[in-house]
Order: structure tokens, then sequence, then C-alpha cells
């Protein structure tokens, strides 16, 4: 498939307009998203919200002067890789119980009653969950309390993007396999501690989702930080669960991006906005290996 380009003196128009030499006399606004620039490649690095409100598209002009100018749309995972039924196996595989097992056998009573009334209210059949494993379940309440407060989890920024990739060649950092399994660790009493944890956070910080929110709507990657910092508490093996998440796939994704930078064209790269900012973020990953990064400014 070949790459798409738009005109070289289109695209050079667009970066002068809309990314780098904004009139002084107009405020700029930094964005989520970096570029980075080897010398036979160029990378945009955009930080993706998974659910994300209807009303905050249109995305900044730098946003979509950057895609205007990608050869390739890199993104974390590419659905389209498997067909459904086979998504749904690894969803079965990784996700579900064994040996007659149920959601309840591995939780306290208080436990097993928060969780019933949570999903009651965001209208979740609790009896459904019970073949699954508590990561699918905590999910499956993120996502219906993500949607409860107004941001379409079909409409996620990497969504957008691959509809209208074009003939751009979509690139995968990641396999769906390869996420679940990272998600889905053996260690149940790790699995337990982060949905209860999960459910902690919905009773006692209603506002996390839409302050993450704004936190990206302002290109602010060190709130972006302290909200993915709250997540582990002081529990050592949710930290630990994070790290696997977080930190231990960043380093497999920043070899990836490196190998792109190394290689010739330009990419637009969608990746979950927890990854970027951070010690053991993708950026500062990035810049260890010298390839540092300048954050994209739009007009206000």
């Amino acid at each position: 498939m070949r790459p798409y380009r738009i005109p070289l003196a289109l695209s050079g128009w667009l970066l002068v307009l809309c990314l780098w030499l904004v009139p002084q006399l107009v405020s700029a606004q930094p964005v989520f998203a970096w570029q980075i620039r080897s010398q036979t490649a160029t990378l945009y690095l955009l930080g993706s919200l998974h659910a994300f409100p209807p009303q905050g598209y249109p995305l900044p002009q730098a946003v979509e002067a950057a895609f205007s100018l990608s050869d390739y749309l890199v993104v974390e995972i590419n659905p389209t890789d498997l067909p459904l039924p086979a998504q749904q196996k690894l969803f079965d595989h990784y996700g579900n119980l064994q040996n007659g097992q149920r959601l309840s056998d591995l939780l306290s009573a208080r436990d097993q009653q928060r969780l019933r009334q949570h999903a009651q209210q965001l209208g979740l059949d609790y009896s459904a969950m019970q073949p699954w494993q508590p990561w699918r379940a905590g999910t499956q309440l993120v996502l219906a309390d993500a949607e409860r407060q107004g941001f379409d989890t079909t409409a996620g920024i990497d969504h957008y993007f691959m509809r209208r990739a074009g003939n751009r060649q979509i690139l995968a950092l990641e396999t769906l396999e390869s996420q679940l399994q990272a998600i889905a660790v053996p260690d149940m009493n790790i699995q337990v501690a982060n949905l209860v944890s999960t459910l902690d956070q919905m009773e006692q910080d209603k506002d996390f989702l839409p302050r993450l929110y704004q936190a990206w709507r302002r290109g602010d990657g060190p709130a972006v930080y302290r909200q993915s910092e709250q997540e582990a508490g002081d529990d050592p093996r949710l930290k630990a669960y994070l790290d696997r998440l977080n930190s231990q796939r960043n380093a497999e994704m920043a070899e990836k991006l490196i190998r792109l930078l190394r290689s010739s064209g330009t990419f637009f790269v969608v990746v979950g906005a927890l990854h970027m900012p951070g010690p053991d973020g993708l950026l500062a990953r990035l810049n260890a290996a010298n390839f540092p990064s300048q954050q994209l400014q739009s007009p206000r």
C-alpha cells in the first residue's frame, strides 16, 4: 500500500501556518502532542484518551496539521488485524476465570455489595460478571462510568484517526494479545486489589476522568502524570502492577519508535496519554536515546 503524502508545497505551508510560526499577536496553547525528528524521519506523538467527549472534536489545529503531513498512522493496536470472533476468543481466554470459579468467590462480602451497587447504577448485569476475572469487571465498570459522564468509548482519539487513515498504512506497536497478557496478571490478589481501587476511585474521586480530560486539553503532561500516579495510591502491589502496564510496555514501545526514527518517512503516532509523561514515559525514553521532543502549539 502506498503511503499517503500531500503535495510538498502545501505541506510546508500547513507546517508554517499551524505548527510553529503562529503570529506573535495570537496567544498559543500547548497541545498533548510532540514532534520528534531524526535526519531521515519525523514522528508526531499524540497522547490519546480512549474515551473522549464528542464535544472535544474538532481537535486542535496543530494536531490536524500534523496528521495531514503524515505518511503513516501508528497506533497501539490495530483492531482490524483480527476478525471479531478471534478477538472475542482472546478476551474470553484472558478475561474469564477457570474451573468454575466465580468473581464473587474472590471478593469480600462488602466488596461484592459495592460491585453489585455500582453495576446496578450503571445498568450492568452483576450476574453476567461472575465468570470474569477482576480486571475485566473493573474495565467494564470504568467504561460504563465514562459513558455515564458523557465520554464516548467508541469515539476515542485512536479510533478517530483510524477511521480517517485513507491510504496511509496503519502500523501497530502492540497486539491485542500482548496487551491482554499485560493486564491479566495470574495473581488474582493483585487483580482484586486493582478492582477494589477502581471501586474506591469511583466513590471518592468522581471527577477523575473530567480532570484528566482537562489536563489533556491544556497539554499539561505533569498533571496527566500526577493523575496516573494517583491510581496506585500507597499499595506496593498496585504500583508494581501499574509498572507492568506502563513502564515495561513503554520500554518496548520506545524501542519500536526509535526504529521508526531511524527509518524514513513521517509517522503520526497515537498512544495512550498516560504512556507519554513521567521519568519512564515515552518522551523521557526517546530523549535519553538522543531524540528530543518539541511540544506542538495551537492558536487559542
